[in-house]
C-alpha cells in the first residue's frame, strides 16, 4: 500500500509536484481507468457467463466481488480526476488540490478497502470457475492468478510490470469468450 496518504507535509510537496509536472500524463491515465472499468467489467462478465454452466455459485460470487470492487476503483478515479482537474490551474491551484487530497485520503482509504478485497476476492474466484469449468486455456487463469499473487508481493521493477501477466489473461479470456457464445446465468436451485 502506498504510505505517502500517511505522511503529512511531505505528502502535499509530492501531490503538488505530481499535479504540476504530470497532470496532463496523470489525468490520462486516470481517465483511462475509468474507460476500462465498465468494459473490464463487461468482459469478466461474459467469461464469468461462459463458466457458470459447471461452476455457478463461484461464478456468481466473482461476478458480485468484481462489482464491488470496481465500482470503489472507480469512486476512487473520479476523486483523482477531479483533483487532477483542479490541480491543472496552476502552483496555486495545485497546491490547494494536493491539501485537499491530504484532507481526502483517508475517504481514499475508505475506498481502497472495498477495492482491495473485492478484487481479490473476485480474481480469486474467477480463476477458481475458470479451472472447473475448463472454458479457457490453461494458462488463462493460471495467469489471473500469477498476477493476482505477483501483484501484491514482487515490487515495481523496471522491465517487468505484473499487469502485462494480466493483459496475458486479457487476451486470452477474450479470445475464449469470442470462441463461444456466452448465456444467461443458469438458475441456481438449492
Amino acid at each position: 500500500m502506498n504510505t505517502a496518504f500517511l505522511q503529512g507535509e511531505a505528502t502535499v510537496a509530492n501531490y503538488i509536484e505530481a499535479f504540476s509536472e504530470r497532470g496532463g500524463v496523470g489525468m490520462l491515465g486516470v481517465l483511462l481507468n475509468i474507460v476500462g472499468v465498465p468494459l473490464l467489467l463487461a468482459g469478466l462478465v461474459g467469461l464469468l457467463q461462459l463458466a457458470s454452466p459447471k461452476s455457478s455459485i463461484v461464478s456468481r460470487i466473482a461476478v458480485a466481488a468484481i462489482t464491488v470492487g470496481m465500482v470503489a476503483f472507480l469512486c476512487m478515479n473520479g476523486a483523482l480526476l477531479a483533483f487532477y482537474s483542479f490541480g491543472s490551474g496552476g502552483a496555486a491551484a495545485a497546491a490547494s488540490a494536493a491539501e485537499q487530497l491530504t484532507v481526502a485520503s483517508t475517504g481514499m482509504l475508505a475506498l481502497l478497502v472495498p477495492f482491495l478485497l473485492g478484487n481479490a476476492v473476485g480474481m480469486v474466484c474467477t480463476a477458481i470457475a475458470l479451472l472447473k469449468s475448463r472454458v479457457t486455456s490453461l494458462w488463462v487463469p493460471v495467469a489471473l492468478l500469477l498476477f493476482f499473487v505477483l501483484d501484491f508481493l514482487v515490487p515495481a521493477m523496471a522491465f517487468f510490470d505484473t499487469h502485462l501477466l494480466f493483459g496475458a489473461f486479457a487476451v486470452g479470456a477474450g479470445a475464449s469468450v469470442l470462441r463461444r457464445r456466452p448465456q444467461a446465468f443458469p438458475q441456481h436451485r438449492p
